[in-house]
């Protein structure tokens, strides 16, 4: 179903880059790709896991920073999401 294109893709990094990787979903024609970058299971930043920052760096690299750099109508808006520390 994804195959057939989505305007809004909502995955993790690893998850994301795979699907991409792997033909199941193109950045043509989305109009949002939202990255989750929430705390895992142990409320660790997921970014300050090397894995998980390898895979959103790979992801923004590989797929998503051409069509941002274009800045046309057709480019994908990017948004990063996470649940935020306590105060």
């Amino acid at each position: 179903a994804i195959e057939a294109g989505v305007p809004v893709a909502v995955a993790t990094p690893g998850r994301l880059s795979r699907l991409l990787d792997d033909g199941h979903a193109k950045v043509a024609g989305m109009e949002l790709v939202v990255v989750d970058l929430a705390m895992d299971l142990k409320q660790r930043d997921v970014l300050s896991l090397p894995e998980t920052r390898r895979d959103f760096f790979q992801l923004f690299r590989s797929h998503l920073c051409g069509p941002l750099k274009e800045a046309s109508a057709a480019a994908p808006r990017l948004a990063l999401c996470g649940k935020p520390k306590a105060l």
